[in-house]
């Protein structure tokens, strides 16, 4: 994916993504589903040129779907150019 309007991309020493100072992406879950469960695959944020992230991904059975999902841990930024509203907004004990 390719990131504009930010002052820049970073990976934590966890493996998150930052996007500028407000938006931090959980290193991402990748997994695959079979007959007896989930089995977990390797991977990880890759920063390419200052602006395009990628994933990095380990082997993988690739007559499966892969599934990669990144998550969302922390957003300091809140509404854009369009109409937004919100009623109540609350952080856990981690903030």
């Amino acid at each position: 994916m390719e990131v504009s309007g930010t002052s820049g991309l970073r990976l934590s020493s966890n493996d998150e993504l930052i996007i500028g100072n407000g938006i931090t992406l959980a290193k991402p879950v990748l997994y695959q589903t079979a007959g007896n469960g989930i089995r977990t695959v390797a991977g990880r944020y890759t920063i390419r040129d200052g602006h395009f992230v990628s994933f990095s991904i380990g082997r993988y059975d690739r007559t499966r779907e892969l599934v990669i999902d990144p998550v969302l841990n922390y957003s300091a930024i809140i509404g854009s150019s369009g109409t937004d509203s919100a009623n109540a907004i609350t952080v856990d004990g981690g903030g």
